[in-house]
């Protein structure tokens, strides 16, 4: 059991490893300014990359509540996946059947707490910062 755990583990390791290069947002070093003031990238003109820094204490605490819900939803992925390899691993086993189900929906449970939480807090925070409406939701800090 511990060598399927632990293959299982190395595959989600490798496979986040081989996939890393894909989730960096690369931008060139020489950019090139287009005729409408844009940044010019490879062929595109965008506008240019905004700094999220956040130096206020809020945002501060907005910053380290928005790693650790991403932590916990890379950790409840995880947990998904190995639940469903249970599953449908368990040869028939009903115990083992059982126990994968059980990790699967428990899973989903803590996936769909951690989405919630996360809308609570953005929606908590653009009311606070009297942003208001969905526009600071989707994304935009700086109001």
């Amino acid at each position: 059991m511990k060598t399927k755990i632990y293959s299982i583990v190395f595959a989600v390791l490798l496979s986040v490893l081989a996939f890393s290069p894909l989730l960096v947002n690369k931008v060139s070093a020489v950019t090139l300014t287009c005729t409408d003031g844009t940044q010019q990238v490879g062929n595109l003109c965008l506008p240019p990359l905004q700094n999220n820094t956040s130096t206020t204490a809020s945002g501060l605490i907005l910053d380290a509540v928005n790693i650790l819900l991403g932590l916990a939803a890379a950790v409840a992925i995880l947990f998904l996946i190995i639940g469903g390899f249970q599953y449908i691993t368990s040869a028939g086993n009903e115990e083992t059947a059982k126990k994968g189900r059980q990790t699967v929906v428990n899973a989903l449970i803590g996936l769909a707490i951690i989405i919630l939480s996360f809308s609570i807090v953005e929606i908590v925070n653009s009311t606070i910062s009297g942003c208001g409406g969905f526009g600071s939701f989707l994304g935009s800090r700086g109001c």
